[in-house]
């Protein structure tokens, strides 16, 4: 459920909202859990900028999961590549896309390095692994089409094969 909840939360702050997948984790969370965080009833009747507050504070709660820190990066990848797959099959549009690498950039852009002592080497934690996603992304809106922005897919489909 740990994972769940935080994948689940990471995608709901990048905008990739999936109201199925929600109530799917709702109702294994209540099942598994005799005493569910009280703030999960609040999620049925919210918007999904409202349900990310709350699920940000449930994870942060049960968990101490900061989708801001570095234990984030391996669900954030996960997510950027589910949501790559689903821009690759028009399943999200471009602006939908556009906002999760947005929301990676500022995540990650400004972030500490870390540091291993055994080797001795920082290693930023803005990683590279979009490429020039962000660059591409520049000046999205809602106008935007899969057709009119054949761009972001031929940089996104070198991200990909660079990530497997």
């Amino acid at each position: 459920m740990k994972k769940e909840l935080e994948k689940l939360t990471f995608k709901y702050l990048c905008g990739l909202f999936n109201e199925a997948e929600l109530h799917d984790w709702m109702r294994k969370e209540m099942d598994q859990n005799k005493n569910p965080h009280l703030d999960m009833y609040d999620l049925n009747a919210k918007d999904p900028y409202e349900a990310s507050k709350i699920l940000l504070k449930i994870s942060k709660d049960k968990y101490n999961f900061d989708p801001y820190s570095l234990v984030s990066e391996d669900i954030a990848r996960k997510v950027f590549v589910e949501a790559s797959e689903a821009y690759l099959k028009q399943k999200i549009t471009p602006s939908q896309f556009c906002y999760l690498i947005t929301m990676l950039d500022g995540i990650y852009y400004n972030s500490e390095s870390t540091y291993d002592e055994k080797t001795n080497i920082h290693t930023p934690l803005y990683g590279h692994w979009w490429g020039k996603l962000y660059e591409c992304c520049d000046c999205c809106d809602e106008t935007w089409t899969h057709a009119d922005n054949t761009h972001i897919e031929k940089e996104l489909r070198k991200v990909l094969k660079q990530l497997k």
